[in-house]
């Protein structure tokens, strides 16, 4: 998980420290040595896997229906989904608070959620590039 953020938060220009802060957000993951770390999550509203990508958005994004067991296991596409529609939130309203505030509610807002990502900021860069 830890090296699909890194490769598509560059990709897409989104900055590490929030695309690790969202990931810790929606499933606390807790970065490349977090050993009880488990990708395959369900939310209440029925979001997906590691980035928590609802069925719906995911087909907006991606372009075509992706099976809800393949969005919830493949990480790469599940974190490639989620740091392509950043990119898109941040191309609409040139504003992080607002970009995070609508990923998470479906509307640009600054809340709670989105605030918690703009203040924690995690990022482990000692890793080695493998």
């Amino acid at each position: 998980m830890y090296f699909y953020i890194k490769k598509y938060a560059e990709e897409f220009s989104i900055p590490e420290p929030y695309a690790f802060s969202l990931a810790y957000q929606e499933t606390r993951y807790g970065g490349p040595l977090d050993s009880n770390y488990n990708h395959k999550q369900k939310s209440y509203a029925g979001a997906l896997g590691p980035m928590q990508i609802m069925p719906a958005t995911a087909k907006l994004i991606y372009g075509v229906s992706i099976p809800k067991f393949k969005l919830m296991s493949d990480i790469n596409l599940n974190v490639m989904i989620s740091m392509k529609l950043l990119r898109r939130l941040h191309n609409k309203y040139n504003d992080w608070g607002l970009v995070f505030g609508a990923y998470n509610t479906g509307r640009p807002c600054v809340n709670r959620y989105a605030r918690n990502i703009l203040a924690q900021q995690y990022i482990w860069n000692k890793l080695k590039e493998i």
